[in-house]
């Protein structure tokens, strides 16, 4: 994997928004019973809530949201790969480019909901189960986290 071919960034264009939408739709929300996608969400202008798109070879494959919280802490609220681009590598080189961003802010602890399904994917990214006392939209979730130095 051509690590110079990916770049995050904030999403910018109409078309960038849109994908970033789609993606967490599709991957995030859409398999969670009950909840519905909203596109209008305040966490989306919420300054302490940041939003990043993967590119790879400038098409966007996947996204990222994480919000600062109180004492140097942050909290990675989505992350979410395109479809057919899964199981892949991608999701690992897009959390440590959103580390990366994180960092920027002198944040000391990562917090995070993992679905059960991507506990091992976050263990294998040095991720640790974590007490993280905050509301989750969906209750099977594991709270894991990690200090960065």
């Amino acid at each position: 994997m051509d690590a110079n071919s990916f770049c995050i960034k904030r999403p910018e264009s109409q078309n960038e928004w849109n994908e970033y939408h789609r993606i967490r739709r599709e991957e995030i929300f859409d398999r969670i019973d009950g909840v519905e996608y909203d596109y209008n969400h305040p966490s989306l202008i919420h300054s302490e809530n940041h939003h990043f798109i993967l590119c790879m070879n400038e098409k966007i494959i996947g996204t990222f949201h994480f919000e600062l919280l109180k004492n140097k802490r942050a909290a990675i609220r989505t992350i979410a790969i395109s479809g057919d681009k899964k199981n892949k590598g991608y999701g690992s080189q897009l959390l440590k480019l959103g580390e990366e961003e994180i960092k920027k802010h002198e944040v000391k602890t990562i917090h995070l909901h993992a679905n059960p399904k991507a506990y091992g994917f976050y263990k294998r990214n040095n991720y640790v189960e974590m007490s993280f006392e905050d509301a989750s939209i969906n209750e099977d979730t594991i709270d894991m986290g990690k200090n960065l130095l």
